[in-house]
């Protein structure tokens, strides 16, 4: 009777191992397919924007002639990244710029866009301009841009530090929300944008960025 027992025990066995098998690999393939499909989305029907700027600014002023207003201004290249298989709409882009002195924010304001221009000098010295528009990014592809950016809300000569290091932050409008992105440092600026209230003429110069 125990030999039956055992014998009965045996062939249960045999009958489990091919059902746990089948099973093991139904969940291996549900897996598999599900990695490729999600590997699929990733790469045809997905759009991944990155943003990231060039090693150097421009800062100087800017002339609002409609309003009579000088601006401090940024100079800054951009390479739109798209990492995904579907194309991408930038719809905006802004900067969060804060002046640090000693490592304590003294000024905080957000810079937007004011003008989109190319890195090309007339005789004249005047920079090309073209109207902003919207940023499309193909899949896999880049798209670079060079814009001036001005403060969103005016800025007093006496509320800027003669020394100061400048923090920005880059932020994107894509999908209907305003994303973060890269942060960037320019340390030991000095003698800039401290003719706001005296120019024109105004000074000028190119500054070292680092990413943060």
């Amino acid at each position: 009777m125990a030999k039956n027992a055992l014998k009965h025990t045996n062939n249960e066995s045999r009958i489990r191992l091919p059902i746990i098998i089948s099973v093991l690999s139904l969940i291996i393939a549900l897996g598999s397919l599900a990695i490729t499909g999600y590997t699929a989305y990733q790469i045809y029907f997905k759009s991944s924007i990155n943003v990231i700027a060039s090693r150097q600014i421009r800062l100087y002023c800017l002339i609002d002639r409609m309003i009579s207003v000088v601006h401090p201004s940024i100079s800054m290249s951009l390479i739109y990244a798209n990492d995904g298989g579907r194309m991408a709409t930038v719809l905006d882009t802004k900067i969060k710029v804060k002046w640090k002195v000693g490592g304590r924010t003294v000024l905080y304001r957000e810079f937007i866009i004011t003008r989109e221009v190319e890195n090309l000098l007339y005789e004249s010295n005047e920079v090309k301009q073209f109207p902003v528009m919207p940023v499309a990014v193909l899949g896999r592809s880049t798209v670079s841009k060079q814009y001036i950016f001005v403060p969103l809300e005016h800025i007093s000569q006496s509320d800027i530090p003669r020394q100061f290091d400048l923090e920005m932050e880059l932020l994107i409008l894509h999908n209907g929300t305003w994303e973060q992105h890269s942060k960037y440092i320019s340390r030991g600026i000095e003698n800039i944008w401290q003719d706001i209230s005296s120019g024109p003429p105004f000074r000028s110069n190119v500054f070292d960025i680092e990413k943060l």
